[in-house]
Formats: C-alpha cells, structure tokens, sequence
C-alpha cells in the first residue's frame, strides 16, 4: 500500500516543521505549503493527498477559501483545520486541532481521519 500524503497548510514555517517531523516520525509523506497558493499549487502536483491540515487563518485567500477550492477540485478530500482562535471556523464541521497541542494531539487527529500510516 502507498504512503499516505499529508499536506500541511500554514504560513508559520516553524510550525509546518514541527507537525511535519511528527507526521513524518508516525510514517507519512508531507508536503509543506506557506500560503493557499502554494497549496493549491501542491495539490495539483500530487497524485494523492490523503489529508490537509489547514491554519484557519492563511493571509491571502482564508483558511475556509482554500477549503472550499480543495474540496471543487476533489470532493470527499479530508481536511481539518489548525488554529490559535478558539471556537470553530465560520461554524464548519471540519475537524479543528487547536494551537498550542502536544506532539500526540496531531497524530491522534491524523490516525482517526486517515489511519495510520
């Protein structure tokens, strides 16, 4: 079976390093996008994106945007979003992991959207 693909969303090149190195140690490939445009550029280049992490609140187009744009180009894509502000995004029901979070909290999130690696 391929290694599933995680694409991380986040203007914060700290943090897609961070959940990057907890994604890769649990065994996934990751692909790192610093603004939706980038995202939107990997998405189209990846054969197979099995989950986005997106921050909620990308400069540019908003974290919901490039939800929305993902979701166009291929429905039934798994996304949740990862956020510093409390509550929802704009009432969504994707899943949302908020800032800060334990190393475990993101590979807890990941394995119950997508399994394992």
């Amino acid at each position: 079976m391929p290694q599933k693909v995680i694409l991380i969303v986040d203007d914060a090149a700290e943090f897609t390093t961070l959940v990057g190195e907890i994604l890769e140690q649990d065994g996934y490939k990751v692909v790192i996008a610093g603004s939706s445009y980038e995202a939107l550029a990997a998405f189209g280049l990846e054969e197979r994106i099995d989950l986005v992490l997106i921050d909620a609140n990308l400069p540019g187009a908003s974290g919901m945007e490039l939800r929305e744009a993902l979701e166009r180009l291929r429905p039934g894509v798994k996304l949740a979003y990862v956020t510093g502000m409390a509550g929802k995004p704009n009432g969504t029901d994707t899943p949302v992991l908020y800032k800060p979070f334990a190393p475990e909290a993101v590979s807890r999130l990941v394995k119950s959207l997508i399994g394992d690696a």
